[in-house]
């Protein structure tokens, strides 16, 4: 009896140390691209105040609610670099040669307003907005050739000495 009580006891401990431990492990779903019916690469993501989640992807923005995909169209030739929600809960949107962010309509839904018409004539090749940040000084467009800082409904132009690579944002500054 007492050979079976310790066999029993023996067996359960070495069952439980084989287990998955769960605690602290985000739950992870991956979604093929049949799921949400747009482009195979996805270059961004940002989520919104309300928990919406949007994805910069070749076709467009995905916005994804948890268990619905929406495709917003943003142009019908360049794939979208960069997505970010602001603190306003704006999304701002960057792709090749423009930049923008998406507006709701009456009906509540969303769709892209381009912001490049805020640029001087002479700025009308800038490459692709690879990132999007929001600092003291306003919402900043980083591509290759330029930072672009929306605030007030204008932009100010930073040009770099060379080339501008990729950006960080580290205590509200670039």
């Amino acid at each position: 009896m007492q050979k079976t009580i310790i066999f029993i006891l023996l067996v359960l401990s070495l069952e439980s140390a084989g287990q998955v431990k769960t605690a602290g492990t985000p739950n992870i779903r991956n979604y093929p691209k049949s799921a949400y019916k747009a482009g195979t690469q996805n270059w961004g993501i940002t989520q919104d105040q309300k928990g919406f989640m949007y994805f910069a992807n070749n076709e467009g923005i995905l916005q994804f609610d948890g268990l619905h995909w929406n495709l917003i169209e943003v142009s019908e030739s360049s794939p979208v670099r960069s997505v970010f929600s602001g603190t306003q809960n704006n999304i701002y949107v960057g792709l090749y040669n423009d930049f923008g962010m998406l507006i709701q309509n009456q009906k509540g839904r969303l769709f892209y307003k381009s912001l490049r018409h805020l640029l001087p004539e002479n700025i009308t090749d800038f490459d692709e907005i690879w990132k999007i940040h929001e600092i003291p000084q306003g919402t900043v467009f980083q591509s290759y050739d330029y930072l672009f800082i929306l605030k007030n409904n204008s932009i100010k132009i930073i040009e770099p000495r060379k080339r501008f690579h990729f950006s960080l944002l580290f205590r509200s500054q670039i």
